[in-house]
Parts: C-alpha cells; sequence; structure tokens
C-alpha cells in the first residue's frame, strides 16, 4: 500500500514535464525524442528520455535507438519568466544498426554509450505548454561510427498537474 501511495504522489507532483522533441544530426540524420522529466528537492531535476536517430546519406542506412539519463539545472524553477535555459549533464545507452558497418553483428557489439551535455534555451507560452530550443553534445565510447554526436533542434514541453 505504500509503495501504491508513494506511487501516485509521484504522479501529482506539480513540476512534472513531458518534452517531445525533433530535430538534425550532424551525422547528417534526423532526430525524434521523447523526454520526462521529474523535479527534485535540489537545484538539480531528473530526466530520462527515449530517442532516435535515423540517416539515409551517403549509402548508409543508419538507425539508432536509445536511453538518455540527465541531470537537468534549470535558471527558472518556478516558471516565473518568460525566457529560461536549460543545462543538463548525462549518460546515454544507445543500440545502433546499420546493415554494412555492423553485418552479422548482435546487439551486444551494437551497443553503445557515453556522456551527453545539452543547452536548451525556454520560452514559456503558457503555465503549461512551453517551447524550446536545443543543442546536445555526446561523447561515445564505441568508436566504429564515430566518438561525437552533434543534435540540434525544437521541443515542445507539457507540464502535468496544473
Amino acid at each position: 500500500m505504500l509503495v501504491l501511495l508513494l506511487a501516485i504522489s509521484f504522479l501529482q507532483s506539480f513540476s512534472q514535464t513531458i518534452e517531445v522533441s525533433a530535430g538534425q544530426t550532424l551525422f547528417p540524420g534526423l532526430y525524434g525524442g521523447l523526454r520526462y522529466a521529474h523535479p527534485t528537492n535540489s537545484e538539480l531535476n531528473i530526466a530520462g528520455g527515449l530517442f532516435l536517430e535515423s540517416s539515409n546519406q551517403h549509402n548508409l542506412r543508419y538507425r539508432c535507438f536509445g536511453l538518455d539519463l540527465l541531470a537537468q539545472y534549470s535558471s527558472d524553477r518556478e516558471n516565473e519568466n518568460v525566457f529560461s535555459f536549460k543545462t543538463s549533464l548525462g549518460t546515454s545507452l544507445q543500440i545502433e544498426n546499420e546493415p554494412w558497418v555492423y553485418k552479422d553483428w548482435g546487439i551486444p557489439q551494437k551497443i553503445n554509450y557515453g556522456l551527453i551535455g545539452e543547452l536548451q534555451g525556454v520560452i514559456n507560452l503558457t503555465d503549461a505548454f512551453s517551447i524550446s530550443a536545443f543543442g546536445q553534445q555526446k561523447f561515445l565510447f564505441n568508436k566504429i561510427l564515430g566518438t561525437t554526436h552533434f543534435i540540434f533542434g525544437l521541443g515542445l514541453s507539457y507540464k502535468l498537474g496544473l
């Protein structure tokens, strides 16, 4: 019963946000993501998200699915300003697939992981909705398809519980 009550209180927090984002990678490719951010009692919030990168350039059919876990700092935790910024640091775990590079490889060999740094400019449209422009740099440890990925794009956020 205690676990159920904690789960309900977790889902009813007023500062939780869900963000849908789309952008471009310098691979070159397209990026799409879905992120959930939960507030903490400190200046840093916790965020986690799923993403997809896709590219059909230069005879590559690259697809990448992954999970990002981030610690976010926001310059405006109370949403009192129209414009604010967020900085984030975290980790990424992703499964890369490209039929020529990863030919006959299993999923364990296709796993890549690394560190992420992100900067967002946020414009609060209403109490519940905001838009953002972001730039994200990934430093990956599996060197087969490169060690860095830069992504930029736009996002739309909705604050839950309002």
